[in-house]
């Protein structure tokens, strides 16, 4: 995805986004009280099972859908809408919100909004359980616009630097060397050819760019080998942290293209609210519950999506089995597309095919809060060793028990009393969620995390006592940006709409795990309908 505009507004945003002003100015905690907030109220500082994913509710429903057709067929429509969107993450909540004079329907599965980009509350602290950031938009941009619009642009704030911990020690100047100042020169090097690349000669995965397309044929691991075939051991260990991080995948499995795109674009710093992006989300609900002509359903699963004659009929079913059909002009699915897919009677067997070969990773996110007086040293760190770490494998899913901590606090000046670290886990490996759902992976993957957290206390000399853990599960959260997708039509065919009346809005639209592919995807989707205002 084409993230460089972004960093050219830099400059323009850092006097304005550097330090926040108060959380409460922008989302009244009365705000969080609402039962489908993105933002939701945490009843504890410790969970005794899974927040985040609840797979109980669709898979009867969308894995043997054919049990349900005679009931689907004899449904009788209830309601007219001129646009029903399906989902409310990211780009579900903005297509919605960007819908002018139209009347629109957002009907999503989960209790809460937000899809990935979900946060809680404890006390007056709000933190991530999911996406944390988002890269920084050039002013004038769509992306500015919207954070305008939605009251944002004072409420983040910019980290520029690139922590890790290494030696019990936290070095907050990574690509400096500051973990090795004899060889300097060489983590300045790699990061001065991502500024360049950034600047210069961004790989845009959305335009038609043949030498983008042809990197993208090549893993990163065989670009990072030809490129630089004596890599500092830290580097090649970061970006491996980091591919876990961000891809849920490793170094020779990501689309070269797809990763620079991804690092090259952070090398100017990174925006954070209180909250991650659950704030962005959050706002947008809240825009949206304003509007006269909108409405949102939660609770709700669609399990059928299917064109008639001069109408799209939606019907969904609520928790409590009572199927409901909806008349539309126009379908926008925010849905990830192995859902989709599922749902759309019409689809063509190449897009089917296209859809099924998808690959979808699990993730593991804990928010561990710490009873400590200590500032956040910086908004994210990753967890060095000095060595490559193994790749992940059915004997050993578990090479690192995470690879980064974003300090929740930090985004809003630490309020207290809890620091919070929100730890990051990739599951970097087909087929590995299915360990997710073990009755005993909460406790093992908390009691993996608590204790590499408390390791790291010791040998640090950091002071604080972890209070509660709350552990949080996203079994299908990020595609995987394998080599050749953008290089051999795939996106054109996964994006195709059906007819005039049904368009794919979604990250995965580019497997591409990142906010600002959810974004582009809405918007995407609304100008194929015709229904894009800028």
């Amino acid at each position: 995805m084409n993230r460089r505009e972004f960093l050219q507004g830099l400059s323009v945003l850092s006097a304005t986004c550097m330090v926040p002003k108060a959380f409460a100015n922008y989302f009244p905690y009365s705000a969080y009280q609402g039962d489908i907030s993105p933002l939701s109220v945490a009843q504890s500082i410790a969970t005794q099972d899974w927040t985040g994913d609840r797979p109980d509710f669709p898979h009867d429903y969308l894995w043997a859908k054919h049990k349900y057709d005679p009931a689907i067929a004899a449904t009788p429509i209830s309601d007219v809408q001129d646009v029903v969107v399906v989902g409310g993450g990211i780009a579900g909540l903005l297509a919605t919100h960007m819908i002018s004079d139209k009347k629109v329907t957002l009907i999503e599965m989960d209790p809460f909004l937000g899809g990935n980009s979900k946060g809680e509350v404890v006390g007056k602290q709000a933190f991530s359980i999911g996406a944390a950031y988002l890269t920084i938009p050039t002013e004038g941009s769509d992306l500015h616009n919207l954070l305008a619009d939605l009251d944002l642009l004072d409420a983040g704030r910019i980290e520029e630097s690139t922590s890790v911990y290494y030696q019990n020690k936290v070095h907050s100047n990574f690509w400096d060397g500051d973990t090795d100042p004899n060889r300097r020169e060489d983590f300045r090097s790699f990061h001065n050819h991502m500024k360049r690349i950034a600047q210069e000669n961004y790989p845009d995965i959305m335009g038609d760019n043949a030498d983008v397309k042809e990197l993208d044929k090549l893993n990163f691991e065989q670009w990072l080998n030809h490129y630089y075939p004596n890599l500092h051991v830290h580097i090649k260990e970061y970006l491996q942290l980091y591919a876990w991080s961000s891809f849920a995948g490793s170094l020779d499995e990501i689309s070269a293209a797809q990763f620079i795109g991804f690092i090259a674009a952070e090398t100017g710093g990174v925006l954070a609210f209180p909250g991650g992006n659950a704030a962005v989300a959050q706002a947008l609900y809240q825009k949206i519950a304003k509007a006269q002509n909108k409405q949102i359903l939660t609770q709700r699963l669609v399990i059928d999506v299917r064109t008639e004659k001069n109408y799209t009929k939606v019907t969904y079913v609520d928790t409590a089995g009572k199927m409901t059909s909806i008349k539309a002009a126009q379908v926008i699915m925010a849905c990830p597309k192995f859902v989709a897919a599922r749902l759309i009677n019409e689809m063509p067997e190449d897009q089917f095919k296209a859809i099924d070969d998808i690959l979808y990773r699990g993730y593991v996110v804990a928010n561990v809060f710490v009873e400590s007086a200590q500032r956040s040293p910086s908004f994210e760190m990753f967890c060095l060793r000095g060595e490559m770490p193994g790749y992940p494998k059915p004997g050993n899913l578990h090479p690192r028990p995470f690879t980064d901590i974003c300090f929740g606090s930090w985004a809003n000046n630490d309020p207290g009393p809890y620091q919070i670290l929100t730890v990051y886990k990739g599951i970097a490996l087909d087929g590995a969620r299915q360990f997710l759902f073990n009755p005993a992976a909460h406790d093992r993957y908390r009691d993996m995390i608590v204790k590499e957290i408390q390791d790291i206390f010791k040998a640090s000399g950091t002071k604080g006592e972890v209070k509660g853990v709350r552990m949080t599960r996203w079994g299908h959260a990020l595609p995987l940006a394998k080599p050749g997708l953008m290089s051999n039509g795939f996106f054109e065919t996964i994006n195709r709409p059906i007819g005039d009346r049904i368009f794919f809005a979604n990250q995965d639209n580019w497997c591409n795990p990142c906010f600002e592919a959810a974004a582009y995807g809405a918007m995407g989707a609304l100008q194929m309908a015709g229904l894009y205002r800028a």
